[in-house]
C-alpha cells in the first residue's frame, strides 16, 4: 500500500508538471492502468527506444539465442495476428507467408514499461 501510495503521488506530480507545460507531451509518461481496467497486463506503446534489427543482430551476431531471428519473430507475429495458441508454436509458416510480415524501417522498439495485474493473498 505504501509503494502504491507513493507511485500515485509521483504520477499526480508528473501530471501536473505536464499540465503546466513543464515536460513536453511526447515525453511525459504515457497513462498508467489500474487494477480495476480488468486487464490482466498492460504494455506501453511507447516508440522512444528504436532498436534497428540488422544493426543489433551484427552486434550480436554470435549469440546462439539469435540463430533464425528474423523468421521466428515474424512467425511469432503471424501466430498473434491469426490469434493462433502461442503456446503450442508447431506450426510452421511458409517463407511466402513471412514475407507478408513487413517491419517498418526493419526497426523494433524497446518496451521500458509493462505491468502486470494479479492478486495475492496474505494467508497468516
Amino acid at each position: 500500500p505504501a509503494q502504491l501510495a507513493k507511485h500515485e503521488r509521483r504520477r499526480r506530480v508528473l501530471r501536473r508538471v505536464a499540465e503546466a507545460g513543464g515536460i513536453s507531451s511526447s515525453i511525459s509518461q504515457p497513462p498508467i492502468d489500474t487494477p480495476s481496467s480488468r486487464k490482466h497486463h498492460h504494455i506501453a506503446t511507447s516508440r522512444n527506444h528504436p532498436l534497428p534489427l540488422f544493426t543489433f543482430l551484427r552486434e550480436h551476431n554470435n549469440d546462439p539465442a539469435l540463430k533464425k531471428f528474423i523468421p521466428k519473430l515474424k512467425d511469432h507475429v503471424l501466430y498473434r495476428l491469426r490469434k493462433l495458441d502461442v503456446s503450442y508454436c508447431d506450426f510452421t509458416f511458409s517463407d511466402e507467408e513471412r514475407r507478408s510480415v513487413i517491419i517498418p524501417n526493419d526497426t523494433i522498439y524497446l518496451v521500458q514499461t509493462m505491468q502486470v495485474h494479479y492478486t495475492t493473498y496474505d494467508i497468516r
